[in-house]
């Protein structure tokens, strides 16, 4: 009787200290669309999201043009994006005029891959959208009022250039990168 009494304690003692896993799909999922908010990923942070991260490390580096590009890491614990383990978040930035952003995702194995066909741009103008999947041709323009896009599309990910007609441009890199598990949202404008 004692010795399932001493059992049942230290099961449930050990089900006391199990959690589940912090599910970062929400706070990330509108990066499928265009890289999304990329810019704001890691802005404030929701208490449950704060709690998955166990180090925060900062790296900077001086460029040939005298900037810093600074990278930034969330190391995380019990972390899951659309069900597929999380090992970090990482943010590269730069302190020069182009407003620049990477924001990646860092995957304990290659099982992200998969999510490619999920991921789209939708290249927007004042009257209309054209949305390039995985599915769409490899490469390609889009002309409507006021803007000019071109893409590449492939397997991996995709490039799309957008030059308006107030002379901006932006370019939107997404990246799967198998051989170093990540999944990655380039931006810059300027």
């Amino acid at each position: 009787m004692i010795k399932k009494f001493v059992s049942g304690m230290a099961v449930l003692s050990a089900m006391q200290f199990t959690h589940a896993a912090t599910d970062w799909t929400p706070q990330l999922t509108s990066l499928q669309d265009s890289c999304g908010n990329a810019f704001h990923v890691m802005g404030e942070l929701p208490k449950k999201y704060q709690a998955s991260i166990i180090r925060k490390g900062e790296k900077q580096v001086k460029d040939k043009s005298g900037g810093n590009n600074i990278t930034t890491t969330y190391y995380l614990k019990d972390s899951t994006f659309f069900g597929l383990p999380l090992a970090a978040l990482k943010e590269d930035t730069h302190d020069t005029d182009l407003e620049y952003k990477k924001f990646s995702m860092v995957f304990t194995d290659t099982a992200f891959m998969k999510l490619r066909p999920s991921f789209y741009y939708v290249a927007r103008s004042e009257t209309g959208a054209y949305t390039i999947t995985a599915d769409n041709p490899k490469n390609g323009t889009y002309r409507d009022e006021g803007i000019e896009v071109t893409y590449k599309n492939t397997a991996i990910g995709y490039e799309v250039e957008i030059d308006s007609n107030e002379g901006m441009s932006c370019n939107t890199y997404l990246n799967f990168d198998k051989a170093n598990k990540t999944l990655s949202c380039d931006m810059a404008c300027g």
